[in-house]
C-alpha cells in the first residue's frame, strides 16, 4: 500500500485545502506527525482544528472511522472509570480529554484514513482495526472497570455505603440526619470484599448533641451491599 493509496478528488473543497496542507507538511503512511519545522507546526496547527470534534467519537463513526471511534470511546469509559475507583466523582475528565483529542486531531485521523486507508493508529495491533478486535478490548476494558467500580462500593467507606448508613440511622430515628457522615477510619477489612467495618462521626443526627460516634459494618451479598448501623 503506497503513501497515497487513495486520492481526495470526491471530497469537499475545504478538505482537499486540508490535505494539501498535510502533503505539503510531508505526512507519509510510515511517519506521523514527528519533527517538523517552526513553518511546518504553523501550518499544521492551522488545519488541525475541527468543531465537529465536539461530538468525539460521534464524530470519528459519522466520517468511517469506526474502529479508532470505539476505540476513542473505550479510552474514555475507562479514565472516567478509573478516577471514579481510585479518586471519587470528579466528573467527566476522560469524557472532556477525548473531546479534546477529536477537536485537534480528527483531520488528521481522516486525512490518514483516505490517503493511507488507516483504521487504528500506527502504534496499536492490527488486530484492533477488526470489529472482534476492537470488541473485545472494549469488552475487556469496560468489563475490568466494572468490576473495580462494584468492588470499590461494596466497601464501607464508599459513597455509597455512607448514605446508606445516614439511610439506616434515620430509619431507627424516624427523623432525617440533618447534617452529614464523616468517615474516621477502616477498622476491618475482609480480603474477600464480603464485608469491612467502618468508624465515623454523623452531624445532625436527631436527638443528640454534637456529632455522634457510630461503627457500621457494609456486606455484600448476591452484588448488593447491606449496611448495618453498631
Amino acid at each position: 500500500m503506497g503513501d497515497t493509496a487513495r486520492d481526495d478528488s470526491s471530497l469537499s473543497e475545504t478538505w482537499q485545502r486540508r490535505f494539501a496542507t498535510f502533503d505539503e507538511i510531508g505526512l507519509t503512511e510510515a511517519t506521523y506527525i514527528g519533527s517538523k519545522t517552526a513553518d511546518e507546526r504553523k501550518k499544521l496547527r492551522s488545519v488541525q482544528w475541527n468543531w465537529w470534534g465536539l461530538f468525539g467519537p460521534l464524530y470519528y463513526f459519522a466520517k468511517g472511522m469506526w474502529a479508532k471511534g470505539l476505540l476513542l470511546l473505550t479510552l474514555g469509559a475507562a479514565i472516567n472509570l478509573t478516577l471514579t475507583v481510585f479518586v471519587g466523582d470528579i466528573g467527566n475528565v476522560g469524557t472532556f480529554a477525548i473531546m479534546g483529542y477529536c477537536l485537534t486531531s480528527a483531520n488528521l485521523d481522516y486525512y490518514r484514513k483516505v490517503r493511507f486507508e488507516e483504521s487504528v493508529w500506527p502504534f496499536m495491533p492490527s488486530f484492533l482495526g477488526h470489529p472482534a478486535g476492537v470488541g473485545g478490548s472494549m469488552v475487556v476494558v469496560l468489563g475490568a472497570g466494572y468490576l473495580l467500580l462494584v468492588g470499590d462500593a461494596m466497601n464501607c467507606d464508599s459513597d455509597f455505603a455512607q448514605d446508606l448508613a445516614i439511610q439506616a440511622i434515620e430509619n431507627r430515628t424516624g427523623a432525617p440526619v440533618t447534617g452529614g457522615l464523616h468517615l474516621v477510619q477502616v477498622l476491618r477489612e475482609n480480603p474477600q470484599g464480603q464485608a469491612t467495618v467502618c468508624s465515623a462521626t454523623v452531624s445532625g443526627v436527631p436527638g443528640a448533641i454534637g456529632p455522634t460516634a457510630i461503627t457500621y459494618t457494609a456486606t455484600a451479598r448476591n452484588g448488593e451491599l447491606y449496611v448495618e448501623v453498631h
